[in-house]
């Protein structure tokens, strides 16, 4: 049975961040024309600030209460998430060198964690759609968030997690019913298996056919924060990074409060927080990269945040840099004593990624701000292997972009390297290229897999002795 929500009336349709084009908010999870990932644009022309904020005053106590600013409406069917406690931090703060110090504390959330805002957006999509079964790829916590979020629906839930998945987390999504499958390998491999079953199942993958909704949970933390502070921005947010969600949907809520009038525009400045074994936005802001290099293996106790290719790094840097912001990356001792201080200081208890954060903001508040090198990193681009003669290869093509391989889900190709590849493309299907290639190249917004592996590890891009590629939304979230 498909339920329909009523939509918020200030949604004006899905907005392209690569190419711009505003499109209608259907289906779609990444844009029609150039494959570059689209969220929700909203239409504030003539808000009425004292209005709105009226109409939050006397909202449930629940990230709904921003019905004005959400892409879709509450689901009767589901339970409350959000208003979370904004905790002064007086003795944190002297701990760390900050004299204003605040903890938004997302544990006390349905399911533990902050992931219960976007899964509670997704839901509501899911259910506009009609669809009996969500899933995800997850680091952890969003398993436990999307199984929950399930149970209380009546809907079914599959979650797939690395297999070094923190084993009260696997257990706390399998007791909600869902079916939990462990994959041996990284999260972006995770990531990349459940990019093909959203293609072969039709499920609602969270974290990635419905992302533009997803996404925009993250948000609600910063329009809590400011109305908790009598509707200000704060100076400064530290925040845990694993695919850059939160931390761009940060910047986008403050956008749309200043837009809609909710709150003056003051300077806000956004610092990222990462653990040092996996560290690629930090490590971008750091060292002046103009793209974010991939992680090949996290290891870090963060087990959280250890996404090596973050959907919303390069968005991320940008974001941090125009705020004027900075970043850091901690090591575990250092993670972990961030949890003991947090603790010790405030009596709250949070895992590893919380003590990034701490860590991170004790990094940033005394300039002690690590650059760590790293030779697991690598170049975005390969350059053509010289000599050689081409090799046959299947490539495989994502739901969106058949269309434009004249309908076909894969096709054959003669290339000796990833530039040969991007070639032939061009001139075999121009309309994929118009989608996947930028400059002759594959673009930013792009996967691409060899055999398996991230096509940016392959150095030089040899493709002799492959034999499948694969093309895919670069799109996650863990």
């Amino acid at each position: 049975m498909t339920i329909t929500l009523e939509r918020a009336t200030r949604l004006r349709g899905l907005r392209c961040r690569a190419c711009h084009l505003l499109q209608p908010a259907d289906t779609r999870y990444v844009c029609g024309d150039c494959y570059g990932p689209v969220e929700p644009e909203y239409d504030f022309s003539g808000a009425d600030p004292a209005a709105i904020r009226d109409r939050i005053a006397k909202g449930p106590p629940s990230l709904w209460r921003y019905a004005d600013l959400l892409p879709v409406a509450e689901p009767a069917s589901h339970y409350p998430v959000g208003w979370t406690t904004l905790l002064p931090a007086p003795r944190l703060g002297r701990e760390l060198g900050i004299a204003s110090c605040f903890v938004k504390d997302d544990s006390r959330n349905p399911s533990l964690s902050f992931k219960d805002r976007p899964v509670a957006l997704a839901l509501a999509r899911a259910l506009e759609l009609g669809l009996d079964t969500i899933a995800c790829a997850s680091t952890g916590n969003l398993a436990g968030a999307v199984a929950a979020a399930a149970a209380r629906n009546g809907l079914r839930a599959f979650v797939f997690v690395p297999a070094t998945t923190d084993e009260g987390k696997i257990a706390g999504a399998a007791a909600y019913g869902a079916t939990v499958v462990r994959v041996l390998g990284t999260y972006d491999q995770v990531n990349r298996l459940c990019a093909r079953l959203a293609d072969e199942e039709g499920w609602g993958f969270v974290n990635f056919t419905l992302r533009p909704y997803y996404a925009e949970g993250s948000k609600t933390i910063l329009f809590e924060c400011a109305e908790q502070l009598g509707w200000r921005l704060p100076g400064h947010v530290v925040i845990p990074v694993g695919s850059g969600a939160l931390l761009t949907r940060t910047a986008t809520a403050a956008a749309q409060l200043r837009d809609a009038g909710l709150v003056e525009d003051t300077p806000f400045r956004i610092h990222a927080a990462q653990p040092a074994g996996c560290a690629p936005v930090s490590d971008a802001v750091l060292d002046g990269y103009r793209e974010v290099r991939p992680v090949r293996t996290p290891e870090t106790v963060a087990r959280s945040l250890a996404i090596g290719t973050p959907a919303d790094g390069d968005g991320s840097v940008t974001v941090i840099r125009e705020s004027g912001g900075s970043a850091a990356s901690v090591s575990d001792a250092d993670v972990l004593d961030g949890c003991a201080v947090l603790a010790r200081t405030e009596g709250v208890l949070a895992e590893p990624a919380g003590g990034v954060v701490v860590a991170s903001a004790r990094a940033l508040s005394s300039c002690r701000v690590p650059r760590p090198a790293d030779p697991r990193r690598c170049r975005r681009f390969p350059r053509r292997v010289p000599g050689g003669a081409g090799m046959s290869v299947t490539v495989r093509l994502a739901t969106p972009l058949r269309a434009a391989a004249k309908g076909e889900a894969t096709i054959s190709v003669e290339a000796v390297d990833l530039a040969a590849l991007a070639s032939e493309i061009a001139a075999r299907y121009p309309e994929l290229a118009a989608r996947v290639l930028r400059d002759g190249e594959f673009g930013r917004f792009v996967n691409v897999f060899v055999d398996g592996e991230d096509a940016r590890f392959l150095g030089d891009g040899d493709l002799r002795g492959k034999r499948t590629v694969e093309i895919l939304p670069a799109m996650s979230g863990g």
